[in-house]
């Protein structure tokens, strides 16, 4: 099970990549408004796959049975890290809708 939570997380984080490329594609080919809003979502698309990334690691850790070896230091700034990144992006996005 935690091998298809892996792989899923993997195409999970592939799929966001790609999005946020296309996003930033569109933003660089709309005019104004719709440029901003696009890429505040690729944005919120990175910071997608971020957590996705994240979350595919401690899978692989809890899988390969290392996650309990981990100091809790590292644990942290890797939770830490997928939080600031979501939390950074939505607030982007927020602002970027209310400007618009």
């Amino acid at each position: 099970m935690t091998l298809a939570i892996m792989l899923m997380g993997m195409l999970t984080v592939v799929l966001s990549i790609y999005a946020g490329i296309v996003f930033y594609r569109f933003s660089n080919s709309s005019p104004n408004g719709k440029a901003r809003l696009s890429g505040a979502l690729m944005w919120q698309l990175y910071g997608e796959a971020v957590i996705g990334l994240g979350t595919v690691i401690f899978a692989a850790a809890a899988h390969n049975g290392s996650l309990p070896d981990w100091p809790l230091a590292a644990q942290s700034a890797l939770r830490f890290s997928m939080f600031l990144a979501t939390s950074v992006t939505t607030m982007h996005l927020v602002r970027t809708i209310k400007t618009l």
